[in-house]
């Protein structure tokens, strides 16, 4: 009886450490545990990314060290989103970081008892996100189009007809032609719109407007657009249309010129709000912050592949110029 005890007693310990070494494993040693959500793999993102650990880095949290991150990216589809939330919510991390818009509003309905610091997003207001949880914080675009039309105006002044390429299943692409709508409208521009449900029909979409005879094509904070840029630089190339994006990291990959938000300050400013949520202060009392660094990329390799001379005032204002 005494033995059956004591195994019973031993079985008991036994389960009870390995509970601790399973909890003690889920949360990597007790560090503070940050999940990061990503809509989509591309340059943009990914230097946001790497720039809001960098800004930890210099606050004095560093992965490995005495910060665990769990990063996750939800390769494009939206309906991944919600998945990836909820396995944060079930290893119960200590904060959600979130890039992308689609993530931002995921975080807003998913994320409710943990800080959620978001970046290369809009607000919860731009896109009509109504009483989101007072634990969400982060840094967003104002979004100005009108920035990026006074570019196109500036390179063709006689402009009368312009295409944007938009998805439909996002919530920042749908504001982003909403913008674009209001201020073509109130410059006397007639704006033609190509809708898409995947990265597969941009090919097609740009071809379209082609066909329609737009003067220039358009991509605005569209990341399912942005996954088949190639496809619109390769119409935009055959058929002579410049194309203009409002996120500048992406003229390198063949966009005559973008105008926007800088993603490296963009990461870097999300990141320090992050590590004073680490060191302490409620997120709840952390303000929504506006990115007010703004960059103008212009590519000259393209321009001339397109035989358009850019204005001398554009090269100057450029914060970079692609020879």
């Amino acid at each position: 009886m005494f033995r059956s005890i004591f195994l019973h007693g031993r079985t008991i310990i036994l389960l009870f450490v390995l509970i601790l070494v399973f909890n003690s494993c889920s949360k990597k040693n007790n560090l503070y545990t940050i999940g990061i959500i990503q809509v989509v793999d591309n340059v943009v993102l990914n230097d946001a990314r790497n720039a809001v650990m960098e800004s930890l880095k210099e606050e004095g949290f560093e992965e490995g060290k005495n910060l665990n991150v769990i990063y996750k990216n939800a390769q494009g589809e939206i309906s991944n989103i919600a998945l990836i939330l909820q396995s944060f919510v079930t290893e119960n991390v200590d904060m959600v970081i979130t890039l992308g818009t689609p993530c931002m509003a995921g975080a807003a309905q998913f994320i409710k008892s943990k800080p959620a610091v978001f970046t290369v997003a809009f607000s919860p207001e731009q896109i009509g996100i109504v009483n989101p949880p007072k634990t969400l914080t982060g840094v967003y675009d104002p979004m100005d189009v009108n920035e990026l039309l006074n570019v196109i105006k500036t390179v063709n002044p006689g402009i009368k007809k312009i295409g944007i390429i938009f998805n439909t299943s996002e919530a920042n692409a749908q504001y982003g032609a909403e913008k674009m709508r209001k201020a073509c409208a109130n410059q006397n521009l007639e704006l033609v719109e190509a809708t898409i449900n995947s990265s597969s029909e941009v090919l097609q979409a740009a071809s379209s407007l082609a066909q329609k005879k737009v003067e220039a094509f358009t991509v605005i904070a569209d990341n399912i657009a942005y996954v088949g840029l190639e496809a619109i630089v390769k119409v935009s190339l055959q058929n002579k249309i410049p194309l203009y994006v409002s996120d500048p990291s992406h003229v390198v990959r063949g966009a005559l010129a973008g105008k926007g938000g800088n993603y490296t300050e963009w990461g870097r400013k999300s990141g320090r709000i992050a590590a004073r949520i680490i060191k302490g202060e409620d997120a709840r009392n952390i303000p929504i912050e506006v990115l007010d660094q703004q960059d103008l990329i212009i590519n000259k390799k393209i321009a001339s592949q397109l035989g358009i001379t850019i204005p001398e005032e554009l090269i100057k204002e450029a914060t970079k110029v692609i020879e």
